[in-house]
């Protein structure tokens, strides 16, 4: 099996020359969705198949800037989602992380034991359980801050996917 080694963004004219890059912080479905359609009609050599599959991959496998907050030792892998019944609304914020360690896992979701709550980690995958544009926002905007995301351009965005990889 050869490996996918990518150049740069890649520009879709479907999509108006949006990147994919881009797509898969504005738009991650679309872009899963795009995988599903060229895997259905055969499309394993159109070039943004194994482009579209690779940045997947590499959504699910960064690694934070930010250590946890509880044992300030190890990056942070998790999010909590709060949800406020009074007002209806969910809080996603870079004070509710934590890293894999059990123990901080534990002392995070024991500080919000009066509301209700969902760990997630910390993965584009994650973006698909918010339904509403304002909570996806919010999660990517956590993102942003968690991996050290300037720009939503394409070639920062490749960069970003691309750097880790190494």
């Amino acid at each position: 099996m050869t490996t996918y080694i990518p150049q740069g963004p890649l520009k879709l004219k479907r999509f108006n020359g949006q990147s994919i890059e881009t797509m898969m912080i504005q738009n991650y479905e679309t872009v899963l969705s795009l995988i599903e359609y060229l895997e259905s009609v055969g499309g394993k050599s159109h070039t943004v198949l194994p482009h579209a599959k690779w940045l997947v991959e590499q959504g699910e496998t960064r690694k934070s800037k930010v250590m946890c907050y509880f044992c300030k030792d190890k990056p942070i892998q998790n999010f909590l989602v709060i949800f406020i019944k009074a007002t209806g609304e969910m809080r996603i914020s870079i004070q509710d992380t934590c890293c894999d360690d059990d123990r901080c896992r534990e002392r995070l979701m024991s500080s919000e034991q009066f509301h209700p709550h969902n760990l997630l980690p910390l993965r584009f995958s994650s973006i698909v359980k918010f339904p509403h544009t304002k909570h996806r926002k919010r999660v990517l905007e956590l993102f942003r801050q968690v991996f050290g995301i300037k720009s939503a351009n394409g070639q920062t965005l490749f960069q970003f996917f691309k750097d880790q990889e190494q």
